[in-house]
């Protein structure tokens, strides 16, 4: 569930809750007035992990990066486990060449 008020997200997933703001002063009050209810929290500091996708965030370059690493290689060790991995699937050698003739509508179709 995703909660969303004056700029203010909190989303519930099963037993976490993520509380997004504009500022650290306003998460903290956030968390102190669930800290007074009957709930028992604990804070975990800043999200690394969610739904098998990595979070990291680059403050000084105001920066998210978000990385499916881990559930691509389930993807791959569940569909194709015996593939073989290559760092780069293209022959280093490969130049692309620029192709400045117009496109015809019958070879459209093939793209």
């Amino acid at each position: 569930m995703i909660y969303i008020k004056n700029n203010i997200v909190i989303e519930i997933h099963i037993n976490n809750i993520f509380i997004i703001a504009k500022t650290k002063a306003i998460i903290k009050d956030i968390k102190v007035n669930l800290t007074q209810t009957e709930l028992e929290i604990s804070d975990l500091g800043p999200i690394k992990l969610f739904l098998d996708i990595n979070i990291f965030r680059n403050r000084v370059e105001r920066s998210i990066t978000l990385l499916q690493k881990s559930y691509i290689k389930k993807i791959i060790n569940k569909f194709a486990p015996n593939i073989k991995l290559v760092a780069n699937p293209y022959q280093m050698e490969y130049r692309f060449e620029p192709n400045f003739e117009k496109a015809i509508p019958e070879d459209i179709h093939l793209y």
